[in-house]
């Protein structure tokens, strides 16, 4: 007999036996009445069944998906298409030219030094303690060379299309134009000289580029006034449109067109 108090694996051997007892009664029964199948056991009550364990789901393991890079937007950012070999580099900022200056006279000063880290920790001492007056020298430069990618890549996607390009958005007509700077003024003009002077030649943005930027350091400052004087009235010019409503600016815009 079974008691209420035993455990559950004493109450299932107990069953278990049970049932062994049961088939050894039931063996003369069966062979009487002919039976060659499975033999006959009486059903035990519900109470008294030796419970069994549910089957599990067969786990499928998911292929491992590859995810993107994620922006400080918290949106998944598009992979980078690689840069053509022959495209227009980007221009480098003030503190670049100044960094790549500063270089240079740090190794000649600390020939054993070999940490970029130092480098970078000095380079940015040095950069916080400047004037803006020692920064300006950089700032013109790096000014310069944002004109002067603008420019090469108007050219440059003349002779790349770019595939699948989504369409221009509309410029509204009440946006300002930022002010162009003197080297901008001379570029505009060099290119069609360089272009007339060389009709035969090599046109490719980076070649009259490269001539321009040597032609502009080698001009006095006699010889960029001009440039600088457009620059000037430019800067005036944003300057007046900046005081006018955009239905003022609009007007002025359609003005100009006629």
């Amino acid at each position: 007999q079974v008691t209420a108090e035993a455990t559950p694996t004493v109450k299932l051997d107990a069953i278990m036996q049970m049932q062994q007892m049961q088939q050894m009664l039931m063996a003369p029964v069966n062979a009487a009445m002919g039976h060659s199948g499975p033999m006959l056991v009486p059903q035990l009550p519900q109470h008294m069944m030796v419970p069994q364990m549910p089957s599990l789901p067969s786990a499928t393991v998911q292929p491992k998906q590859r995810r993107g890079k994620k922006g400080k937007d918290g949106k998944m950012k598009r992979p980078r298409s690689k840069k053509a070999a022959d495209a227009p580099r980007r221009p480098k900022s003030a503190y670049m030219f100044f960094l790549g200056e500063f270089r240079k006279d740090w190794k000649l000063q600390n020939p054993d030094s070999k940490k970029v880290s130092e480098v970078a920790k000095a380079a940015g001492d040095k950069w916080r303690s400047m004037s803006e007056a020692e920064k300006g020298y950089y700032e013109k430069l790096s000014t310069e060379a944002k004109d002067n990618y603008k420019a090469e890549m108007v050219e440059y996607d003349k002779d790349h299309p770019k595939p699948l390009r989504r369409a221009k958005k509309e410029r509204d007509p009440a946006e300002l134009k930022r002010p162009q700077s003197a080297y901008f003024f001379f570029l505009a003009d060099f290119r069609e000289e360089y272009k007339a002077a060389h009709p035969g030649a090599a046109t490719a943005v980076s070649v009259i580029g490269k001539a321009a930027g040597a032609k502009w350091k080698s001009m006095s400052p006699e010889e960029k006034l001009p440039y600088e004087n457009m620059s000037t009235a430019s800067k005036a010019e944003y300057a007046r449109l900046k005081t006018l409503t955009p239905a003022e600016r609009v007007m002025v815009a359609a003005a100009a067109r006629m």
